[in-house]
């Protein structure tokens, strides 16, 4: 008998969306679109009594292996890098999200300090400024750019990703 066991398991996230620009910043006051990102479609999985089950790649599961250490596949370092979103300096939780988020660009840079991977100085800048986009002045941070309220954990994850971003240099 499964210690765990999953069975057509999903998960669809609604997420706003919005053309840029003020005017259309105002619209979506008053009639937000949105539509539909799934995160997990029907998976069905079973976990037996004592067995171990890490799905990698992925910016926590690598910081929890490095620290029971345990060895962390070849190429994590890189596929996380690849998920490094250069125009705008943040990092998506999977390839289908719809934004970069400040927990999912926490914890990869956390995860690729303990690989000791260092970024260029022109990488560092760019997640600097992605951190900064999403700072208010009433102290705290968003999780994301079309997230309205400030968040506690959203701020945690913040200074987790300026500390990092700090050492890097």
């Amino acid at each position: 008998m499964p210690a765990i066991e999953v069975t057509e398991l999903s998960k669809t996230y609604i997420v706003p969306e919005r053309e840029a620009g003020l005017s259309a910043a105002l619209k979506s006051l008053i009639h937000r679109k949105t539509r539909e990102v799934k995160a997990v479609d029907r998976i069905t999985f079973s976990v037996e009594e004592g067995e171990v089950v890490v799905a990698l790649p992925d910016a926590g599961a690598v910081a929890a292996l490095r620290n029971l250490r345990a060895p962390v596949p070849a190429g994590a370092a890189d596929w996380l890098l690849a998920r490094f979103y250069t125009e705008d300096g943040g990092f998506f939780a999977a390839e289908s999200a719809p934004v970069p988020d400040l927990l999912s660009t926490a914890t990869t840079l956390h995860a690729l300090a303990a690989l000791d991977v260092r970024f260029t100085e022109e990488e560092t800048e760019r997640c600097l400024d992605f951190v900064d986009s999403l700072w208010n002045a009433n102290g705290g941070f968003h999780g994301h750019w079309s997230d309205d309220y400030l968040d506690c954990e959203y701020t945690f994850y913040g200074l987790l990703a300026l500390g990092h971003l700090s050492l890097n240099r």
